[in-house]
């Protein structure tokens, strides 16, 4: 099983065709969302390897859906046996429909029943009927199939608006210099957070700051725009489960930045 970093760092390094991978027949892929372009691009590195995408929380009893062989590319694929989904408006806590992206609520015959002498924690994630509320920001399409869109706690703050730092992660990743992203928000004294984007290279392939920043301001909306910046590093931090950690680039961020700059006007 291999995190969504992880996945992504293994096929945009060149290295791979320098080795006979042809005995790899199955790999699973979770951890955080990965797009429909970047499960393609896996697929093609590894044309005899059947590539699954899944979704689960320890909390959760592992795995809760899965794709199957003819799952649609960016999908978690559908719910497992014995394990029910909805997703829930994030304001009214409304079950949505099809395409409707809310909060991903699960309940499952293996789920925990609470975490180990923390009440509170238990009360935050299930509601009074019983649902895991699990934090992520997903949707499902009209058979099923379920997408994550992000974590709802990393969501950015922009002026009243919500910015999917994913969203941005997935087009920046898309550059043919780029081998990681991790986009962040950093507090503003005036625009609540401005988002910034940490970025590490492919080795020997260059690609400038303003490039990135006008491929983000001429692909996205206004709102999406870099305002904090971008900052170029070796490498990208990471949890132990091979997870960016951007809990660690939200640190480095508001180093970054001074108060000065961070009250100053935007146009």
């Amino acid at each position: 099983m291999l995190s969504t970093s992880t996945a992504n760092r293994f096929v945009r390094y060149d290295y791979l065709h320098d080795y006979d991978i042809s005995n790899l027949k199955f790999a699973v892929i979770g951890g955080s969302a990965l797009n429909r372009e970047s499960q393609d691009i896996i697929k093609k590195y590894l044309s005899n390897t059947m590539i699954i995408q899944a979704y689960g929380m320890t909390e959760l009893g592992g795995i809760i859906t899965i794709q199957s062989s003819n799952a649609t590319s960016g999908s978690c694929g559908i719910v497992i046996p014995n394990c029910q989904i909805k997703i829930i408006d994030t304001e009214t806590g409304k079950t949505l429909g099809p395409n409707q992206t809310g909060e991903l609520c699960a309940k499952t015959w293996t789920m925990m029943t609470g975490y180990y002498k923390n009440p509170e924690a238990t009360k935050d994630i299930f509601d009074k009927n019983g649902w895991l509320h699990s934090g992520d920001l997903a949707y499902y399409n009209e058979i099923g199939e379920i997408f994550i869109v992000d974590r709802l706690k990393e969501i950015i703050k922009y002026k009243g608006y919500q910015i999917s730092p994913n969203k941005i992660e997935n087009l920046l990743q898309s550059h043919p210099a780029v081998l990681e992203v991790g986009v962040v928000g950093i507090p503003h004294s005036i625009y609540d957070e401005l988002p910034i984007a940490f970025i590490s290279k492919i080795p020997n392939k260059e690609v400038s700051e303003e490039e990135l920043s006008k491929m983000v301001a001429n692909n996205m909306m206004d709102i999406y725009k870099l305002r904090g910046g971008i900052k170029f590093l070796p490498s990208l931090p990471h949890t132990p489960s091979g997870k960016i950690s951007r809990k660690k680039l939200r640190a480095m961020a508001k180093d970054l930045l001074n108060y000065q700059y961070a009250s100053a006007p935007l146009l």
